[in-house]
């Protein structure tokens, strides 16, 4: 903008970190409190500040439900898992997303474009390391960092999301503990 400040396109503002520059805010603090630490990362070109906050315990405790779960991690499934008593409790199968496997072939197409665009820029420059690293070259690596980072946060969010119902609906989850 004309005043010099980045326009984030969010209503939460953004951080001016010295070196870096400004970084968005996607979201508020959950819970109130003052900062404790903050750590900032970088995951492929982007910038993320990720900020510790000093909460009182009863403000971040979760209400849980009443029953009961055990369960035990599947090989065909996710997990198998048995609601209520271990006799007569209901056994619910959580199924396995597989998302890298729904990604497989886009993931092996572009292997594939970027090994023979690796080995043209090698030919051309004589050099089997620190080859030259074109703009076509640099966009297919980010086309495969972008599909990984992807299943990557599927995956952190489907867990995320699966613990959090767990936790929400029992009181007690078992487990058996593996020698």
């Amino acid at each position: 903008s004309k005043s010099g400040k980045q326009y984030c396109g969010t209503q939460y503002g953004a951080v001016r970190l010295s070196g870096i520059g400004t970084v968005c805010m996607r979201c508020r603090g959950r819970f109130p409190g003052p900062p404790k630490s903050a750590e900032v990362l970088r995951k492929g070109k982007q910038w993320f500040l990720s900020v510790t906050f000093n909460v009182e315990e009863k403000n971040v405790a979760r209400t849980t439900g009443a029953e009961s779960l055990s369960y035990d991690w599947g090989i065909n499934t996710l997990l198998k898992q048995i609601v209520g008593d271990w006799d007569t409790g209901t056994k619910v199968d959580v199924e396995n997303p597989r998302w890298l496997r729904e990604q497989a072939m886009k993931i092996k197409d572009l292997q594939r474009a970027i090994s023979a665009h690796e080995e043209q820029s090698k030919s051309l420059s004589g050099k089997q390391s620190r080859f030259p690293v074109g703009r076509k070259l640099q966009a297919l690596y980010e086309k495969l960092r972008k599909i990984h980072s992807k299943i990557a946060r599927q995956r952190s969010d489907f867990y995320n999301k699966l613990t959090s119902a767990m936790v929400a609906k029992f009181g007690l989850i078992v487990t058996e503990k593996l020698a």
